[in-house]
């Protein structure tokens, strides 16, 4: 049986943790033999002591350096299917936990998998859910397995009521999220680049938003728990069309194809200046008509 990456690497740094302490074993009955045998003066026993304790530091960095290098292969993005490896969802209002696997080993999505899923994105607080995409959930992994990412922290995935008439939230194409230790301005920056998604940075509460939608479409938002109604601007949609037109069903796949890449610096980081997106009216029924004043309303004609 083959040992996995894993196995490899920890054999690895055993077998140079332990040179390494050979290593400075040696070094020290090196100059216990030159001080006892050829008694030189105390400046080049410290000479000889000071060099001696460089070499075991310079071996230690190295082995350090190598046995990183091998860690970071062990966990470098798998390229089949049966070695990717299950990751934690944490809901962030409920505090549930959940470790899943997305696919079997012949690359199909396990439907237990689904359900789980499903039931741990629905709305805790009405107790309703929804079956979840699919393809929001491959997406979502694809993601994760590319920043080597064991967490994904949930802010809001199902909603059954929201304020929103074309909030994606409503049908399950939608997911608010973080992975656990990686910076949301990357996360979003790399989403950008995926094919037919909505994906939203929100700044103030940090978390990103991710749907799947037939155009692209991108912004960031300044808007948060105390601050409803912030800014909202839309960024620019570089490249977005082609990549919506050349999209697959195959380029889901949790692991980024040959050739990918994001340019620097990003064209999509940039927000299309002199445009925000409307805030929504009270009168939702007619925004686009102005209540006039009545009288004996009370009010002045002329203010709103």
């Amino acid at each position: 049986m083959r040992p996995d990456a894993n196995t490899v690497a920890r054999d690895n740094t055993r077998a140079r943790t332990a040179w390494a302490r050979g290593f400075a074993a040696a070094a020290r009955r090196g100059v216990a033999w030159f001080r006892d045998r050829i008694a030189p003066s105390h400046v080049t026993v410290r000479l000889v002591r000071a060099s001696a304790g460089a070499a075991v530091v310079a071996l230690a960095v190295t082995s350090f350096a190598a046995a990183q290098s091998d860690a970071g292969r062990a966990s470098a993005p798998a390229s089949s299917y049966p070695d990717l490896p299950p990751l934690q969802w944490i809901v962030h209002n409920t505090g549930e936990r959940a470790e899943i696997r997305l696919y079997r080993g012949d690359g199909s999505v396990d439907p237990s998998a689904h359900r789980e899923l499903s039931h741990l994105l629905r709305d805790a607080r009405r107790n309703r859910e929804i079956e979840i995409d699919v393809r929001l959930l491959r997406l979502t992994y694809r993601i994760a397995y590319h920043f080597r990412a064991r967490s994904i922290r949930v802010i809001s995935g199902y909603r059954s009521r929201t304020s929103r008439s074309h909030s994606h939230h409503k049908n399950g194409t939608a997911l608010d999220f973080r992975l656990e230790g990686i910076a949301t301005a990357d996360v979003a920056r790399y989403a950008r680049y995926l094919g037919r998604v909505g994906v939203g940075h929100y700044t103030t509460s940090d978390f990103v938003h991710l749907d799947v939608r037939d155009v692209s479409y991108y912004w960031r938002s300044g808007a948060g728990p105390r601050r409803r109604g912030g800014w909202n601007r839309p960024l620019a949609r570089v490249g977005a069309r082609e990549r919506d037109t050349s999209w697959t069903d195959e380029m889901d796949a949790p692991w980024d194809p040959p050739g990918f890449s994001i340019p620097t610096p990003d064209p999509t980081d940039e927000p299309i200046r002199g445009v925000r997106r409307p805030r929504r009216h009270r009168q939702h029924h007619a925004p686009h008509i102005r209540r006039r004043h009545s009288p004996g309303s009370g009010r002045r004609p002329g203010r709103r």
